[in-house]
């Protein structure tokens, strides 16, 4: 008789919020005071003159900050859903392809968990959603973020020296901006050598694996080389187009605050933000994207207005990401309970 073979269940990843996984974020929270209050002794900012620009800072303008900068999640979705049709999700039924609108909702919470956790536990999470919502197997679209990221890298290069370029033109900041653009030149290597490996040993290597993990490994093998390729210039279109708006969202700040910065200043702090956020040495970049933003805008800008565009643009890209990331990602976990539970369960089982 023959043996009846089982599918391989692809494990959940487990995400807790609870104490002990907040607790990494109160730290990081104390670090970035620690540091900002560094930053004010060190450098002696007139914390009254800050909070005097803050509160006349323009309504109007900061409303806009918040337009471009939630704006920018639907190139972003865009740009993913593209990557996972290349990958062949949705193809085939009863798998479905979701939409843009809904992948940058799933972006929107993983920036959220970014923002409050460690490693950034919400890559895998919105792979998790993304695969759940579509039918997919999750591997296949872990593999599209991780394929993201590469090309994610590409974009911040290139846009990073056009604003290099521009402040070397304009005698601003030169030495720095190659500093920055080595560091992004040395990550989007590391990405395109590991890809290229992938490409030429990945499935060989995987081949000596145990059948389960082949399966899962060949999976995502297919979702990143598979997501990379297809339709590459419009990805990389829609990652710039992404950037571009956060970039917009810091100059409408800094138009809230009667500001004066060059747009190739403007495009440069962007992309050093992103570059600082990228690196998961704290939850969101607490602590060092403020000190490298207010250090980059001290250069053209008085102590306290820098520190008063840092404190301002965070609150748009960090502070309202917690409020609004942490909203939507509880509403997706309620409608996902509602969902999942059985017509006629109770909402709570006895025990």
């Amino acid at each position: 008789m023959s043996r009846v073979q089982t599918p391989v269940q692809e494990p959940r990843p487990r995400l807790a919020l609870g104490g002990k996984a907040l607790l990494p974020t109160f730290l990081s929270l104390g670090l970035a005071g620690a540091v900002l209050a560094f930053l004010v002794v060190r450098f002696d900012v007139d914390l009254g003159a800050t909070w005097r620009l803050i509160r006349a800072s323009n309504p109007g303008w900061y409303a806009l900050a918040f337009v471009a900068y939630y704006l920018s999640f639907w190139p972003r979705g865009l740009r993913w859903r593209l990557m996972a049709q290349g990958a062949g999700i949705g193809s085939a039924p009863p798998e479905r392809l979701p939409s843009a609108l809904e992948a940058g909702f799933y972006i929107l919470q993983a920036w959220f968990l970014n923002a409050v956790g460690w490693l950034r536990v919400g890559d895998p999470y919105r792979a998790y959603a993304f695969a759940r919502s579509s039918g997919s197997p999750f591997a296949r679209v872990l593999g599209t973020v991780a394929g993201e990221r590469v090309v994610d890298m590409g974009a911040i290069l290139a846009l990073l020296v056009v604003a290099s370029g521009g402040l070397a033109l304009g005698h601003q900041g030169g030495r720095i901006g190659v500093w920055f653009i080595g560091v992004a030149g040395g990550m989007t290597l590391v990405g395109m050598v590991a890809l290229a490996g992938m490409a030429l040993w990945g499935l060989r290597l995987a081949s000596r694996f145990p059948a389960p993990v082949r399966g899962m490994y060949e999976r995502f093998h297919h979702g990143v080389l598979a997501g990379v390729r297809w339709r590459i210039g419009w990805v990389m279109a829609l990652g710039i187009v992404g950037w571009l708006l956060e970039a917009l969202r810091l100059g409408m700040v800094a138009m809230a605050l009667g500001v004066g910065l060059s747009p190739w200043m403007v495009l440069f702090t962007a992309l050093a933000n992103a570059l600082l956020t990228a690196v998961p040495l704290s939850p969101g970049g607490l602590g060092f994207v403020e000190v490298g933003v207010v250090g980059l805008l001290a250069l053209t800008l008085p102590k306290e207005t820098a520190v008063a565009v840092a404190v301002l643009d965070r609150s748009v890209s960090y502070l309202s990401v917690v409020a609004f990331g942490g909203l939507a990602f509880l509403v997706y976990q309620v409608r996902q309970g509602i969902r999942l539970r059985p017509p006629g369960t109770p909402s709570s089982a006895p025990r």
